[in-house]
C-alpha cells in the first residue's frame, strides 16, 4: 500500500506500473482515454466503516453518517453510499432524485442549501425527503409556508457557531458572520417561527465550520455550542491551491497519475470552451467498470436548436403561405443543422 493520499488498494508493481484494485492505471487509461477519474470502492467502503463503527463505539446514542452529494455523486456512488448503510447530504432535488433512483429512501435523504424555492420545497415533499435544513431565516419562514400547504416537514436549524478553524479562508463557513447559517443571537427568532406553526417538525441544530480541517479542536467547540444552542431551546420550548506539490519531467504521451482530486473537482466541473466532461471508473477486487461515460460534443449541443428559417419575401412583402413553411427540425436540437463529431 501507497501512503496517504492515495487510496487504501494503490500499489507498484514488479514491473512499476501503478495499480488501484490490482487494476493497471494505465490499462485504464488506455481503455477510457485521459482524463479519467477513477473512484476505489475499497477506500469508500473502509472510510464509511471508520465513521459509522467511530460513533457506534464512542456515541451511546442514535447516529447517522451521511454522504455530501456534492462532493461528486452519481448513481453508483449513491448505491455505494446506501450499500455501506450512510445517509445522504443533498443540496438540491436533483442530487435528491439521483439518490432515490439508486434505492436510497427518501427518509435517509436530508435537504440543505440556502434560496430554496417554492416548488422545489414542494417537490421535496413530494419526493418524500426525510428532513429539511433551514439554512437562514427567510428560508425558514418559506419552509414554514409551504408546510402550511399540506404535510408536515421536518426541519433542522443550520447555525453559524462562530467558531474558527484553521483552514483558508474561502473555505471557513463558521465565524459568525458567515453568510452561511443563522447567527446564535437569531436562534429564539428561528424557534419561534417553528413553534408558530403546527405543520413543522424541529429535528436538531446543524452547523459547517469549513472543509480540510485537521484539528479535532475546532469540532469540539462547534459540538460546544450546539449542545448550549439545544439546551436554551429546550428550556424554553421543550424541544488555495497547494503551491509544493512536486510533478516529475513529463514527456507527451505520459500518464500522470494524482493520487487524490479531492471533493467537488468533478461536480462542480464545467463544459468551459466546450471542452467534454471526463468519465468516472470504480474499481473493485481486480475489476473495473465505467460508471460515467465520458461526455461527448454531441452531449454538449443536445439541447441547442437552430435558428427558424427566415421567411422569403415576394416582391410586395412575405408570402403568408411561404413564410409558414420552415424547416420541421427546427426543434429537434442542432443535430439537424450540422452533423457532429463525437
Amino acid at each position: 500500500m501507497m501512503p496517504p493520499p492515495w487510496p487504501d488498494t494503490a500499489t507498484i508493481d514488479a514491473s512499476g506500473d501503478l495499480r488501484l484494485a490490482g487494476i493497471p492505471l494505465g490499462a485504464v487509461a488506455e481503455e477510457c482515454g485521459t482524463p479519467v477519474y477513477v473512484f476505489d470502492a475499497a477506500t469508500f467502503a473502509r472510510r464509511a466503516a471508520s465513521y459509522r463503527d467511530g460513533l457506534a463505539a464512542h456515541y451511546p446514542g442514535e447516529a447517522e453518517v451521511h454522504y455530501a452529494c456534492k462532493a461528486f455523486l452519481n448513481v453508483a456512488v449513491a448505491q455505494l453510499v446506501s450499500r455501506h448503510g450512510l445517509h445522504l447530504d443533498a443540496v438540491s432535488t436533483g442530487e435528491a432524485q439521483v439518490g432515490l433512483h439508486a434505492g436510497v429512501p427518501g427518509r435517509r435523504i436530508h435537504l440543505h442549501g440556502n434560496a430554496k424555492t417554492d416548488d422545489e420545497l414542494r417537490l421535496a415533499r413530494r419526493l418524500g425527503v426525510g428532513t429539511i435544513i433551514a439554512d437562514n431565516l427567510p428560508g425558514l419562514r418559506g419552509i414554514a409556508a409551504v408546510a402550511r400547504e399540506g404535510g408536515e416537514l421536518r426541519v433542522m436549524l443550520r447555525l453559524a457557531p462562530d467558531v474558527a478553524a484553521n483552514t483558508h479562508p474561502h473555505i471557513a463557513t463558521g465565524a459568525a458572520a458567515s453568510k452561511f447559517g443563522i447567527p446564535l443571537e437569531r436562534l429564539l427568532d428561528a424557534a419561534r417561527i417553528i413553534a408558530s406553526e403546527p405543520k413543522l417538525r424541529y429535528e436538531g441544530l446543524h452547523c459547517h465550520i469549513g472543509s480540510q480541517i485537521t484539528d479535532l479542536l475546532p469540532y469540539r467547540a462547534a459540538v460546544r455550542v450546539l449542545l448550549a444552542a439545544a439546551g436554551t431551546l429546550r428550556r424554553r420550548y421543550g424541544w488555495t491551491t497547494r503551491r509544493d506539490v512536486h510533478v516529475p519531467e513529463l514527456r507527451n504521451g505520459d500518464v500522470l497519475a494524482v493520487p487524490a482530486a479531492g471533493a467537488y473537482t468533478l461536480s462542480m466541473a464545467s463544459a468551459y470552451n466546450h471542452v467534454p466532461r471526463p468519465p468516472v471508473v470504480l474499481v473493485q477486487d481486480g475489476h473495473s467498470h465505467l460508471i460515467t461515460r465520458r461526455e461527448t460534443h454531441r452531449d454538449l449541443m443536445a439541447r441547442d436548436n437552430c435558428l427558424p428559417d427566415p421567411p422569403i419575401a415576394g416582391p410586395s412583402g412575405p408570402d403568408p403561405a411561404i413564410a409558414t413553411t420552415q424547416n420541421p427540425h427546427r426543434h429537434t436540437g442542432v443535430h439537424a443543422c450540422c452533423s457532429i463529431e463525437t
